[in-house]
């Protein structure tokens, strides 16, 4: 008998109580699993597996799918010798007298996790014979599988993965003549825009290795030899393969474009969505030239001038009012916000654009410079008026931006943070700048590059922004750290005056310390020096050692990924 007070299940309501709800088929994640297939598979010797992915519409059930993989793993490939390269004559002495106990030999199947495990074992026998500080990130393993026969020759390689790099100049427009080369001790007798110091590995380009003996002539060349070991696995697997972050030194002397960055995901489906549509990666109308997200944080190294958000509406509206020209776009701000009344001034035609700047063009240039000031919006728009006006005469939309954004000015040592979605420029100054690595840029107007508005408008955080400044936590009298909303990049300072000594503690993921002022060596080995301009590349899971060099005080600045 049924109990009393119970209810009949019916079938609806059975079908709702049993089971498990529908999975969702997203492309990106299949797609990322068939790339970890082939990724395991390589890992263990299969170097010409081939993956696909397979779905298949299910017949008679609508929106219903098949999902699965394809593998073709094809035959393993197997050491033919194993050769070894090190460069302490004594740690070579001992490894040879240890070679019975090692964990690799001819003829067997080609395995990372293997040769990690010979890189533990090699590591504990050393440390056990007293080199304390030797660490498994000083061993790296080649694979040459030119050979034929599905046979690799391995070569082990025992030295300090601690690399000096150089900076990567950019001498784009915008920059300035002075900062940049007094840094590096160059003369500029040629007057070149030194706009930008890249240290890191970015598909504009890559640091340089300083003074290397081996091949590799740069960073990019250097990780590639060994790049799980070098940037620890979870960044390897996370950002496949390269440098999960760039840092630069940037002089900025013209505005740079008004612009802002997508989402992960919207990077995701952005790239996807142009590869589809076959755009070129170098043509100019491509947007998305990754999948990554590209927030920055920047530090002021002078005083710097920077747009960074929206205005709240009524304030918006209230400088737009002084403005003849501009005062229709004040009342859409103050009547239906800040996204409808950016809208509609960014989807204005060219010859509208032009019709209503003239005036502000033709007042603001009638002005004397002493008359302005740099917290006023008059002040850019001026200087954005003798530097945009485009060869065809237009006028540069971009400038409306001005003022309806924060005018905001960061004295030495402040910092700030960009997310996703923000609205930005740069106007002046110098800093250091950390960004997730990518090169996906919504533009807006103070550029003479592509700008796709429609796009640009989807994905703007039209919120009204309180610039967040940011002050630099004191560790101790060396560190500095400062504090962001992000969990891709970390930045710190640290000042070591004369003889003061520094200890990076192991990192998970790389780092890159950049040498401001002053130089610094590593203390077990004193020819390792990088002086101002200069900067260290550190592997994953690498400690270090560091010591103030000369009479002045070294600045380092230290990139890397959070601690979890």
């Amino acid at each position: 008998k049924r109990p009393r007070n119970v209810e009949p299940l019916s079938l609806a309501k059975w079908r709702l109580t049993v089971g498990e709800p529908p999975v969702l088929f997203d492309e990106t994640i299949m797609n990322r699993s068939t790339t970890q297939i082939e990724l395991y598979l390589r890992n263990n010797g299969y170097f010409n597996a081939v993956v696909t992915d397979s779905v298949v519409a299910i017949k008679r059930k609508p929106k219903m799918l098949n999902a699965g993989y394809i593998v073709n793993a094809g035959e393993p490939y197997r050491y033919r010798k194993i050769a070894y390269q090190i460069e302490d004559p004594t740690i070579e002495s001992l490894i040879q007298s240890n070679i019975k106990q090692s964990l690799l030999s001819n003829s067997e199947r080609y395995q990372t996790d293997e040769l990690d495990a010979e890189r533990d074992r090699i590591t504990s026998f050393l440390k056990n014979k007293g080199y304390y500080s030797f660490v498994k990130s000083y061993i790296s393993f080649t694979a040459d599988s030119s050979v034929g026969n599905h046979q690799v020759d391995l070569t082990m390689k025992v030295s300090n993965p601690v690399k000096r790099i150089k900076g990567f100049v950019q001498h784009y427009a915008w920059g300035g003549y002075h900062f940049l080369p007094s840094i590096l001790s160059i003369d500029n007798n040629e007057r070149k825009p030194f706009a930008e110091l890249w240290f890191g590995d970015h598909a504009g380009g890559t640091s340089p290795l300083m003074h290397n003996q081996q091949k590799e002539e740069n960073l990019r060349q250097f990780i590639d030899l060994n790049p799980s070991s070098l940037l620890g696995e979870k960044t390897y697997i996370k950002d496949g393969g390269r440098m999960p972050f760039l840092l630069k030194i940037l002089d900025v002397h013209k505005m740079l474009s008004i612009q802002a960055h997508p989402s992960k995901e919207a990077a995701i489906k952005g790239f996807n969505d142009e590869n589809n549509r076959q755009i070129p990666l170098n043509a100019p109308q491509r947007v998305f030239k990754d999948q990554n997200p590209k927030p920055e944080m920047m530090v002021a190294l002078s005083p710097f001038w920077l747009l960074h958000g929206f205005l709240p509406a009524e304030k918006a509206a209230e400088q737009l009012d002084k403005i003849p020209s501009l005062k229709e776009f004040s009342s859409s701000f103050k009547t239906e916000g800040i996204k409808k009344g950016y809208q509609k001034w960014m989807e204005l035609p060219q010859t509208e654009v032009d019709i209503i700047l003239a005036p502000l063009k033709k007042s603001l240039l009638d002005k004397p410079d002493a008359s302005l000031n740099k917290i006023s919006p008059d002040f850019w728009a001026k200087k954005a008026f003798h530097d945009f006006t485009r060869e065809d005469g237009h006028l540069d939309r971009g400038i409306f931006s001005i003022y309806v954004m924060n005018i905001v000015n960061l004295q030495p040592g402040e910092a700030i943070f960009q997310d996703s979605g923000l609205l930005h420029a740069y106007l002046e100054g110098a800093n250091i700048e950390l960004m997730v690595n990518s090169d996906n840029v919504f533009r807006g107007g103070l550029t003479d590059k592509y700008m796709d508005i429609p796009l640009l408008l989807d994905h703007l955080d039209f919120h009204p922004t309180l610039p967040n400044i940011l002050k630099p936590v004191i560790i101790d009298q060396k560190e500095k750290r400062f504090i962001i909303p992000s969990s891709d990049f970390e930045l710190k300072e640290y000042e070591l005056e004369k003889g003061n000594e520094l200890r990076i503690s192991p990192s998970a993921g790389p780092t890159i310390i950049l040498c401001l002022l002053g130089s610094i060596c590593i203390k077990t080995e004193n020819t390792i020096t990088i002086t101002s301009g200069e900067a260290l590349f550190v592997p994953h899971n690498t400690p270090i050692d560091l010591q103030q060099k000369g009479g002045e005080t070294a600045v380092l600045f230290k990139a890397g990924i959070p601690q979890s």
